[in-house]
């Protein structure tokens, strides 16, 4: 579903409720999409056993690339690394 800004400020409460029960709902600037309104997915929690399977316990366990590859199972992959 698309929206103008004019739309989301006049029916944000329809329009959220819509984003709840699963519709992504794309905002338009004078036609130009500016942002996404989307169904929110809570984190993955992650137990401590995980985690020292993940990271190893000193044990000279996984390679950096084993490692981020199962941190990237949990973390979405759109999230940058660039932290400017």
């Amino acid at each position: 579903m698309k929206v103008s800004l004019k739309e989301l400020n006049s029916a944000s409460a329809a329009i959220v409720r819509r984003a709840q029960r699963g519709e992504h709902v794309i905002v338009t600037d004078r036609g130009v999409p500016v942002a996404e309104i989307v169904p929110h997915q809570p984190m993955l929690g992650v137990s401590r056993e995980h985690m020292a399977r993940v990271f190893g316990s000193g044990s000279g366990g996984s390679s950096s690339s084993e490692v981020r590859a199962e941190l990237d199972q949990f973390v979405d992959p759109y999230v940058s690394d660039d932290l400017r």
